[in-house]
């Protein structure tokens, strides 16, 4: 299994982010009236991630794990002695009501988080379990404007340089295709075909699925909407580019059976070689019907061969597909 790295993974920028959201959530507190005005930057710190889309998951269940643990704790508190019994059976109960609730471990660990300090700290110094539920808020928010408004552009210029990265790496496998059947499709060589295409292909599905978490937080975002724009066309464009990687992979293994019968001949080498030269060019615009001339010469030549049929069958899908 392929490790991915998420194209917008961008630690330096996560960095800047967590600071100034962790600076000015500081300062919101303290102006709101905390004695505790470290809980705001210390929800920044947790919550700011790479991905804009698990900064809101993550600030929300901690949100949510804080007003649940507030709820339970703050009743019974004051007639509790705090020793290592009472602490590990008001966390152990805490925690099942959580799981009965249905809430995931992200929530159930910040109601026991919660627990354990007010518990705590409300003893040593008044207040601290309302500091918390508003410090938590102010924190929460700040990590999700600040992720989403600083800096969104370099979203948009990470997927469009990513997409043509890829784009390039397509059109070189077309190429490499193209060459192979010139060869006579050696089976080998496919196989590595094969695997390279495979690796792209996976890739290239994650990529989308990150753009389109991005381009969704964005679109309710009124000072992103054009940039949720560029994303989801960037976002058809790598499906473009998957379709090439799945019929890549579809017919390669026609082929690698086709080379190995020795009923290929060169005018069948020349025709289908020819085809994976021009989808190197159209690569951009897989979908371009000058792209479709070669085929039909194939299918008019050669549909009465079985392994033509086949590849023109498979070529025909992938040219009509959207």
């Amino acid at each position: 299994m392929i490790k991915y790295k998420p194209i917008f993974e961008n630690n330096s920028l996560m960095i800047w982010k967590m600071a100034i959201a962790s600076s000015l959530s500081w300062e919101v507190a303290k102006l709101l009236g905390s004695h505790h005005p470290y809980l705001a930057p210390l929800t920044v710190i947790l919550c700011v991630k790479s991905m804009v889309d698990q900064t809101i998951t993550f600030a929300k269940k901690r949100f949510i794990g804080t007003i649940l643990g507030s709820l339970l704790i703050i009743p019974v508190y004051k007639y509790i002695d705090v020793n290592a019994l009472t602490i590990g059976l008001l966390i152990l109960v805490s925690c099942f009501i959580s799981k009965w609730l249905r809430l995931d471990s992200i929530v159930i660990e910040q109601v026991a988080l919660t627990i354990l300090l007010v518990v705590v700290l409300e003893q040593q110094a008044g207040s601290y379990a309302f500091d918390r539920i508003r410090d938590t808020l102010v924190g929460a928010i700040f990590a999700i404007v600040i992720n989403i408004y600083l800096f969104p552009s370099t979203y948009v210029k990470r997927m469009e340089k990513t997409y043509h990265k890829y784009q390039g790496e397509l059109s070189t496998l077309f190429l490499y295709c193209s060459d192979w059947i010139k060869g006579g499709c050696n089976p080998e060589n496919g196989k590595q075909m094969q695997k390279q295409l495979q690796q792209v292909s996976q890739k290239l599905l994650h990529i989308n699925g990150d753009s389109k978490k991005i381009s969704a937080v964005f679109n309710y975002s009124p000072l992103c909407i054009k940039k949720a724009k560029m994303l989801t066309e960037y976002a058809q464009k790598v499906d473009v580019l998957h379709n090439g990687c799945t019929y890549l992979l579809t017919v390669a293994e026609t082929f690698k059976e086709w080379g190995r019968s020795g009923k290929m001949n060169e005018n069948d080498k020349i025709a289908w070689s020819k085809q994976m030269e021009i989808f190197s060019k159209h690569v951009e615009d897989l979908h371009d019907r000058s792209a479709n001339s070669l085929y039909t010469n194939v299918l008019e030549e050669q549909q009465n061969q079985s392994y033509s049929f086949i590849l023109i069958q498979a070529t025909k899908r992938f040219m009509n597909s959207n």
